[in-house]
């Protein structure tokens, strides 16, 4: 008896699994959602939407239903289903309709939600709603005999779904003097203030609008597969500008300023539910392919700087970004992957020794920086699970990975909605791999907007403790010290970094332009990020660094963070390349952060 627990500890030590945690079906269904790419943008979208909000459903308390829509679902499903793996010996049942698809999860669905196709904000709402009353989202569209409607609810349908809630026809811009904000005040009254969602989880993805316009044929980029996990979360959607001196592309009929005005009341009854004592998780991004920005603004208002708005907002509410930005945005099976059994604890490379650093050279006998021009590597940014689930692997698989030391910047929080990743990162690491985190810690934010007065909210309650609190947990986990993009962190925001990231932070600040303030904060070094590397070419990327190095310094020693897209936009910074830069061979070293604070 005694030697059978013995070898069941064993396995389940093996697959990285206890028997508490091993939350995944016996028997698990497939969906193949890839047909959607022959459809109309209008039928990928809803049938996409659907399965989405079905899968979130579904997988609310067990990993049993499993997407098949990109490359990176068939990719880690082999992965998953390889030898002492997590789905190593489960049986997968292949569905191969849609309609049995709901038949097989019908005693899970209460009905359907019913959308309005010309209040495109509708589809979001619906979104909510589904979370929240197990209802599967339907566009209203009874006169095509092929739509969703007509095959799940109308009268010729077998399955007859009955309605749980109809959005159409509900809103007139009568309250907001705009039909889509109208929406979202119902809904964030409905299902915010009455405390029917689950206000730590809010998810910003572009809604029904996105097929009105062709920005692509690839009908991904509209991330409504993403849907699923903040489904299971019963998180509440919106899709809403957040420049206040123009009016949305999508609704220009509306007051100026309306769609950000609702923002802000969304946000600030998000953190009243919340009491301020707890981050809020917001997945997605500005939709720039379809609304807000460049050519789809008035104004004029860019990517980046749009980006940065909606950050500094959000903060101000406790808020942070899980940024699934187009056009590499679209992630089925978070829901699913969610009860994947991480470790207790992971474990990095133990970092450098003083006697270590001396062999380097990097360290003098008197126990000081030997002064040179020091490049440091940083890989990202992956603060979205999205690009971390379809992008990271094909880099990390690469065979010249381990030549040149990088520090790997993958925001800890991800693991919430893709923790498979970890694990097989950490195993797999060689011994100049190291994993830091990207911007700005454990999610995306400003964290000078965690501090009153805060810019936009004008909240006096602190968000800082919460912040820190919020970070250790994961820092912890995975074995973190070091934060590499800290965007637009203000001097006064380093407290929060100290206890948490104690090797050190990077700050892309706004109130040092000349990114010349590097200093301690107490005992945690303070760098400022110098240069993107442009991915591809390696003769512009040598010019790159060579340009950020001090020449001839013999007193002080220079530091340049640079940041990387792929593994091999580095493999050309070594000496082989130095002299065309008249840079002499060991002037650029490369190392990590423990290389240069032990």
């Amino acid at each position: 008896m005694t030697e059978s627990l013995s070898r069941l500890f064993y396995l389940l030590l093996a697959t990285g699994c206890t028997v508490s945690l091993c939350s995944r079906a016996e028997t698990i269904y497939l969906y193949d959602l890839r047909y959607t790419a022959q459809l109309s943008r209008q039928d990928a979208f809803e049938n996409t939407h659907l399965v989405a909000i079905l899968s979130g459903i579904a997988n609310r308390n067990s990993a049993v239903l499993y997407t098949l829509l990109t490359n990176a679902d068939e990719q880690w499903k082999d992965y998953l289903t390889s030898p002492d793996q997590w789905l190593d010996g489960a049986q997968f049942v292949t569905i191969g309709s849609i309609s049995d698809l709901v038949l097989t999860f019908r005693s899970l669905i209460s009905g359907v939600v019913l959308y309005d196709p010309v209040v495109y904000a509708t589809s979001n709402v619906a979104s909510t709603a589904g979370g929240v009353y197990d209802a599967l989202p339907v566009c209203y569209r009874p006169n095509d005999a092929g739509s969703l409607y007509s095959v799940l609810v109308g009268e010729a349908s077998e399955l007859r779904l009955p309605v749980a809630l109809n959005l159409v026809g509900l809103f007139n811009g009568s309250v907001t003097g705009s039909v889509k904000c109208d929406a979202y005040m119902w809904a964030k009254e409905r299902f915010i203030d009455s405390n029917l969602c689950n206000s730590t989880f809010l998810a910003y993805y572009v809604d029904y609008y996105a097929t009105t316009v062709s920005p692509s044929s690839d009908y991904t980029i509209m991330t409504v597969s993403n849907h699923d996990y903040f489904a299971s979360k019963k998180a509440f959607f919106f899709d809403l500008d957040v420049w206040g001196d123009e009016t949305p592309n999508d609704d220009p009929r509306q007051p100026v300023g309306t769609d950000r005005n609702m923002l802000l009341q969304v946000l600030q009854s998000a953190y009243v539910q919340t009491k301020g004592s707890s981050m809020i998780h917001i997945g997605g991004f500005t939709p720039w392919a379809f609304k807000y920005t460049d050519g789809h603004s008035q104004h004029g208002h860019g990517g980046v700087e749009t980006e940065w708005e909606s950050v500094r907002v959000f903060t101000s509410y406790n808020a942070y970004v899980d940024a699934d930005a187009c056009c590499i945005g679209a992630m089925a099976n978070a829901a699913f992957y969610q009860h994947f059994p991480l470790p207790v604890n992971m474990t990095q490379n133990p970092a450098p020794t003083m006697q270590q650093l001396m062999e380097k050279g990097y360290i003098d006998a008197d126990g000081k920086v030997v002064p040179k021009n020091y490049c440091v590597f940083y890989a990202g940014d992956y603060d979205s699970a999205a690009w971390l689930y379809s992008q990271l692997r094909g880099l990390w698989d690469d065979p010249m990975r381990g030549q040149v030391p990088i520090g790997w910047a993958i925001d800890p929080e991800l693991s919430l909605r893709f923790p498979v990743i970890f694990p097989y990162l950490y195993s797999t690491r060689t011994e100049a791999d190291f994993f830091i985190a990207g911007d700005s810690g454990s999610g995306y934010l400003n964290p000078s907007q965690l501090l009153p007065p805060r810019q936009v909210s004008r909240i006096l309650k602190s968000g800082g403790q919460v912040w820190v609190d919020y970070n250790s947990q994961f820092y912890k986990t995975f074995d973190m010290k070091f934060t590499g993009f800290v965007i637009q962190g203000l001097s006064e925001a380093e407290d929060l970094y100290t206890s948490f990231s104690p090797l050190g932070i990077v700050l892309t600040p706004s109130d040092d332009p000349d990114q010349s303030n590097v200093h301690l904060h107490g005992t945690m070094p303070v760098f400022h990020h110098v240069s993107d590397l442009p991915n591809g070419d390696q003769w512009v990327t040598l010019v790159t660094i060579g340009s950020a190095c001090v020449p001839n310094q013999d007193a002080d020693h220079g530091l340049v963070a640079v940041r990387l897209a792929a593994v091999k936009a580095m493999t050309g910074v070594l000496h082989p390349w130095s002299p065309h830069l008249n840079i002499k061979p060991g002037t650029i070293s490369t190392t990590v952060w423990e290389d240069l604070i032990g």
